[in-house]
């Protein structure tokens, strides 16, 4: 399963966005290496598609620098097996383009989709967005919209690192093969993946917008007629559910792969499709006039639903100068509201009145149908829940039950979204061992309002459906709704922590957000050990260098002050001798002196931007020291220290810093900041 990981050893560096940067597997694994030495977390970026709690480390999460945050846009390769029409990518590399990636590089020409679409290549199944990088889709349970197909079924193989630093390979067959297959990335970093391929395929489907009453099946009904059945006997579909009082209505889009009786003189022949591009928003339009009133119209909606906290913030405000009248202004916005906010989705959600819009597509483009919506102007974050699909009668009579019963208050002012999924195999993926319905639980995310309050609703109503969670939306913060009750519903929900706990001994993969989510941690979050409460042990049972030591301790006094001083012994001798242009100081307890002035006048400092030269008994270690006080400017001095070693550890060390590069490279009003910042720094 494991093979070594031996080879040149290059460290990248933690760059200006705060993330590390690898362009290999080897500066990978030494990623991971470093988590163990430095005694910190590690943690994979792909799009961000997901909350930020489960991307992040708690370090990166709370402003500080401690933890080892990881995006992989330099690690994008793709390379194919033309025999067994088999192609392996790296873990950074997106499924398409992804318009919010901060490098530029997840464009569409890069992206696997296009380069699998250039080869007459395809994959079964896509998710409503394909934004993601290949790696972050299958970690947290992403799906798509079928009951006969399963982007899972493409998985052959993951390699990936684990929480030793070990390179490890699983394929399918493998008995923990599927517990790869939805890990959040807490059973090692990923670092490639090999895809079985079909022969591309084109799609053929439509979309109509109808009321509840009057759709393409019985929204609550048994049998036949109703959705559970709709959505097996629909090769892909989608449902877009505005259930308000006064609209009630239901987008139904749905699609499957073309035959060859569907080509003719109109649709143009197989491999050169007449595409008619489904339409999200603006329908009926050149795509290049949709695609612009599309942004237009978002926009508009953005601004009606920032419009609504803004009315929702000035009844607060009015209710407490006028505690009095409280309860009148609140019926009087709430009777206001109930008119207004169906009256404008009304416009956002006109029924069909020419037939439905019918769109012809390749797969690759016409399978993600939600890659159109802006995430800027309608920035939507949800929880997502998996119920039995043989129980989806029960569980819509439920929810319309509670929106009968609620109104506004139940349904929110905001869209349900509606898929199914074919059972997977993955320990711990939402859709192990049974066909589901996934009903998406949207909240704008510009409100100001706990989202949680809202989700908790659906949470508890469907309880009683043995409701399991998308891991990368929004989990319960409490262990009755989330890990007791979640721990119950995956029958290998035991058997991933165990392997977690093999594959990742120290905990580098955990966070706050995951040991909650599972359990791992029973105590508060916030009130539990230290991630690492005892010394990580040295990758591979050699001595960790003192190079490696020496940078770690400097990192680990960004955030843990105190406790770096009570290491000083780790990694100085007793007799430790520091000189640089401005001092020489010499023993532990100067050695302390200096440092607790440093940090006494400092709201923050931090070292950065390592690079080491090993020599023996001497190395050289350059590096960047930033500080900085209150709200004035960073100071940011390169710094070169020569370390002599004596018994493992540094004995002396003759630094020197480039103070004028610091000032020269800041503007004239920057400069005289820095230099009232190097006074209090070194004199």
């Amino acid at each position: 399963m494991f093979a070594s990981n031996a080879g040149t050893r290059v460290v990248p560096v933690r760059e200006r966005d705060g993330y590390y940067h690898p362009s290999t597997e080897a500066e990978l694994v030494m990623l991971v290496e470093e988590a163990l030495t430095r005694r910190q977390s590690l943690r994979v970026r792909g799009s961000g598609h997901s909350i930020p709690r489960a991307i992040h480390t708690d370090e990166r999460l709370a402003g500080r620098t401690g933890g080892i945050d990881v995006k992989l846009d330099r690690y994008a390769g793709v390379s194919f097996d033309v025999e067994r029409m088999q192609v392996t990518v790296e873990a950074g590399c997106h499924l398409g383009d992804d318009p919010r990636d901060p490098s530029g590089s997840a464009t569409w020409e890069r992206s696997l989709l296009a380069q699998l679409e250039a080869r007459g290549w395809a994959l079964p199944d896509l998710g409503g967005v394909t934004h993601q990088t290949v790696s972050g889709f299958f970690a947290t349970g992403s799906s798509g919209g079928s009951v006969r197909h399963a982007i899972e079924d493409a998985l052959v193989s993951i390699r990936f690192i684990d929480g030793r630093g070990r390179i490890g390979t699983v394929e399918r067959g493998d008995e923990r093969f599927f517990a790869f297959t939805c890990s959040m990335g807490l059973l090692g970093v990923v670092s490639r993946m090999t895809l079985q391929c079909i022969p591309r395929f084109d799609v053929i489907g439509c979309e109509d917008v109808a009321r509840e009453d009057d759709g393409l099946f019985d929204l609550v009904g048994e049998g036949e007629g109703g959705l559970g059945a709709f959505l097996r006997d629909t090769e892909y579909a989608r449902l877009m559910w505005w259930p308000q009082p006064g609209l009630r209505r239901i987008a139904t889009w749905q699609a499957r792969r073309m035959l060859d009786a569907d080509y003719d003189a109109t649709t143009g022949p197989r491999g050169s499709l007449r595409r008619r591009p489904y339409q999200a928003v603006v329908r009926g339009l050149p795509p290049s006039m949709s695609r612009a009133l599309s942004t237009g119209a978002q926009a508009i909606g953005g601004a009606f639903y920032d419009a609504l906290e803004l009315a929702h913030a000035g009844r607060k405000k009015a209710q407490a100068r006028a505690p009095s009248i409280s309860s009148a202004i609140e019926v009087g916005a709430m009777t206001l509201r109930d008119a207004v906010v169906p009256s404008v989705l009304r416009q956002f959600v006109p029924l069909d009145e020419g037939g439905p819009q019918r769109f012809l597509d390749s797969w690759c483009h016409g399978l993600p149908m939600d890659n159109q919506m802006s995430e800027t102007s309608l920035p939507t974050t949800f929880t997502e829940i998996w119920v039995p699909l043989d129980r989806t009668s029960e569980v819509m009579h439920t929810l319309t039950d509670l929106f009968r019963a609620g109104g506004l208050d139940a349904t929110g002012n905001y869209i349900f979204e509606i898929y199914a999924a074919r059972a997977t195999s993955g320990w711990l993926h939402p859709g192990h061992g049974r066909d589901s319905l996934r009903i998406d639980v949207f909240w704008f995310e510009r409100s100001a309002a706990d989202p949680e309050a809202f989700f908790g609703r659906f949470w508890d109503a469907l309880s009683e459906f043995d409701y399991r969670l998308h891991w990368g939306k929004h989990l319960p913060s409490d262990a009755a709704r989330g890990s007791d009750y979640l721990a119950k519903r995956f029958p290998r929900w035991d058997d991933f922590l165990s392997l977690r706990a093999e594959l990742d001994p120290e905990g580098i993969f955990l966070t706050q957000h995951f040991r909650r989510a599972l359990g791992i941690d029973a105590s508060p979050v916030g009130d539990h050990e230290p991630l690492f409460a005892r010394p990580a042990p040295a990758p591979w049972g050699v001595e960790v260098p003192i190079s490696a030591r020496l940078r770690g301790w400097l990192e680990s006094t960004a955030h843990e002050r105190a406790e770096a001083l009570g290491r000083l012994s780790d990694v100085f001798t007793e007799d430790v001798e520091l000189s640089d242009p401005f001092r020489t100081v010499t023993g532990l307890p100067a050695l302390r002196q200096l440092f607790e002035t440093w940090f006494g006048r400092f709201d923050e400092i931090g070292f950065y931007g390592f690079r080491v030269t090993d020599g023996g008994d001497e190395f050289v270690l350059t590096y960047e020291m930033h500080a900085q006080k209150g709200n004035t400017a960073t100071l940011v001095i390169p710094v070169l220290s020569i370390c002599t070693v004596r018994d493992h550890r540094i004995s002396r060390v003759k630094s020197s810093y480039d103070v004028a590069a610091a000032l020269s490279s800041a503007s004239s009003t920057a400069a005289a900041v820095y230099r009232s910042l190097v006074s209090r720094l070194f004199l």
